[in-house]
């Protein structure tokens, strides 16, 4: 749907219910909903809430996550993180010609990765696959240095980072 803006409305046995209707209607998915968690990341009135999908569609197992003080949007976030791993995953099957299994997907070693384009909040430049185009290894963290797990391993992955900034893998 790439930048344009869709409405849609839908009844549900409840509001995350009906927000994934709705999103279902609007972007013509038949994924189903296969699997719905939602956990407390903070504390507090102002507590974030993680929502983690799993959603199926065509034997393609995928797990979509975000993360919100609003657990309505956080469960419309992750619904919409699932169907775009969704679509990726049935493009790449359809290029190579295979199609679905009964497993969740994870990027695979020696997988083509999807082009990107990533601040690095350290030195404020933009990271891209092609920065990486001569590396033999890349290794991206989506992680958020607010999360409490993050502050508590934080200073032995900046020494990860110092130890392989040398080496012949750039980091």
């Amino acid at each position: 749907m790439k930048n344009e803006v869709k409405q849609g409305a839908a009844v549900g046995d409840g509001p995350v219910d009906a927000v994934c209707r709705a999103i279902s209607t609007v972007t013509g998915s038949s994924a189903k909903l296969a699997r719905y968690e939602i956990r407390a990341v903070t504390s507090g009135t102002e507590a974030m809430g993680e929502v983690t999908v799993q959603l199926e569609d065509g034997g393609l197992k995928v797990m979509g996550r975000a993360a919100s003080t609003d657990v309505i949007e956080a469960s419309a976030r992750a619904f919409i993180d699932g169907l775009n791993k969704l679509a990726s995953l049935m493009k790449r099957s359809a290029e190579r010609g295979s199609y679905g299994t009964n497993r969740i997907h994870y990027a695979r070693a020696g997988m083509p990765a999807a082009a990107f384009q990533l601040p690095d909040v350290v030195s404020g430049r933009t990271i891209s696959l092609d920065s990486f185009a001569d590396a033999k290894a890349m290794l991206v963290m989506f992680i958020c240095r607010h999360c409490p797990f993050v502050q508590h391993v934080r200073e032995e992955l900046a020494r990860l980072g110092k130890d392989y900034a040398g080496k012949p893998w750039r980091s």
